[in-house]
């Protein structure tokens, strides 16, 4: 079995957009069998505003799930992602600028709170690619 694990980069290549697409092609250096695990900022605090593009981007609900479905279609396994945002009462400190050295889950960035937000994704032992190269024309 093959792991590739990239933490973080997808928040840092220029786009929301860039970033799903480093994702699915970072999927070609893995065996069959092999997992990947990404992650990547998420922002908290809304489905449809986010910093799109930039040094660091926020990736929203939508975000997600539409690279989900489009590794789904293009014949990968990705297992089931979890939006909770979490209750325990670490989940409810919010680190604000300038940022402390202590360990924290959530930043204010901008008018953002974010934390990180995790995939996995398995290559199947009997991968075939089923969708088209450009996976954005996944349907």
């Amino acid at each position: 079995m093959f792991i590739n694990f990239l933490c973080p980069a997808p928040e840092h290549v220029g786009s929301i957009f860039l970033g799903q697409r480093f994702i699915v092609e970072s999927l070609a250096l893995l065996k069959p069998g092999g997992y990947a695990f990404h992650t990547t900022e998420f922002t908290l605090s809304s489905i449809a505003n986010t910093v799109d593009s930039g040094i660091t981007v926020l990736w929203r609900k939508p975000d997600v799930e539409y690279l989900v479905h489009a590794l789904q279609v293009l014949g990968y396994e990705v297992m089931p992602v979890d939006f909770n945002a979490g209750t325990e009462p670490y989940d409810q400190k919010i680190d604000v600028p300038p940022y402390t050295p202590n360990p924290h889950i959530k930043l204010q960035i901008g008018q953002h709170v974010s934390t990180s937000f995790g995939f996995i994704i398995k290559k199947p032992l009997d991968w075939v690619n089923k969708g088209p190269k450009d996976y954005h024309k996944c349907k």
